[in-house]
Formats: C-alpha cells, sequence, structure tokens
C-alpha cells in the first residue's frame, strides 16, 4: 500500500513524498497491519484487522529496543487493561514481536476508536474551565 505522505500528516518523519511503509501487510498477534495512524517519540501506532475476532484494532508499537522502555511499555499496557472508561481505548492484548529485521519489540493491541484526533480538539493555550 502507498500513501501520499504531506503537509498535516501524523509522521514526524514525513518528507512529503508517496512513501510504502515497510510493515503494511505484517502480521503481528493475528493482526494485520493495514495503515499507519501516528507516530512519536516512543513509537508508530497503526490500524490493523484482527483476524479472529473479525474487527479494526490499533496496535501501538515500540520503536525502542532498550529493557527499561519495553518494561515501562509493558506496565503502560497492563495498567490501561485495568481501566475500563468511554474515554480510554481498551487494551486487548501486550505481545512481544519480532520485527522483519531479527528487532525484538513489544506492542499493545487496543480496540480502534475512530473520531477527530486530540490535536484538532485542543486550542494551542486555551484550557477547559
Amino acid at each position: 500500500m502507498e500513501r501520499r505522505a504531506g503537509p498535516g500528516a501524523p509522521d514526524p518523519y514525513d518528507l512529503g513524498m508517496v512513501v510504502k511503509d515497510p510493515l503494511l501487510g505484517l502480521e503481528i498477534g493475528g493482526c494485520v497491519l493495514t495503515a499507519p495512524v501516528g507516530a512519536g517519540a516512543s513509537g508508530r501506532v497503526y490500524k490493523a484487522y484482527h483476524r479472529k475476532l473479525a474487527i479494526d484494532v490499533a496496535i501501538k508499537l515500540l520503536g525502542q529496543v532498550d529493557p527499561r522502555a519495553r518494561e515501562r511499555f509493558r506496565r503502560e499496557g497492563t495498567g490501561m487493561a485495568r481501566v475500563s472508561h468511554p474515554g480510554v481505548a481498551r487494551v486487548l492484548d501486550m505481545q512481544d514481536v519480532t520485527m522483519p529485521n531479527g528487532v525484538v519489540s513489544t506492542c499493545m493491541i487496543q480496540e480502534f476508536v475512530t473520531g477527530a484526533s486530540l490535536a484538532s480538539r485542543v486550542t494551542p493555550g486555551v484550557r477547559d474551565p
């Protein structure tokens, strides 16, 4: 799959050209990565299709291989899995995964929530009372 990257795209590595994400189509934990959703300092988020559950999910893929970062990420997932709130995406699973380059990473599989991004709803410098 190719996508047109351009201004306003969520990818901080966006160069404004057509790029092919090498992870699209990869299967992780029974889920096939179908589209990039966003990226940040610690990793990337993909939309994926969960084959057994027949639903779209979000996969947060940790980009760091540091064991301490992976442990913090696991604790984040475990803590989030205990939260039940309409404003928090449910955590469905956590897994270690070997990437195509041989690096072992950790991923969090969450419910996929559609809608506007938080950034589009927040006005810089304005705080709700």
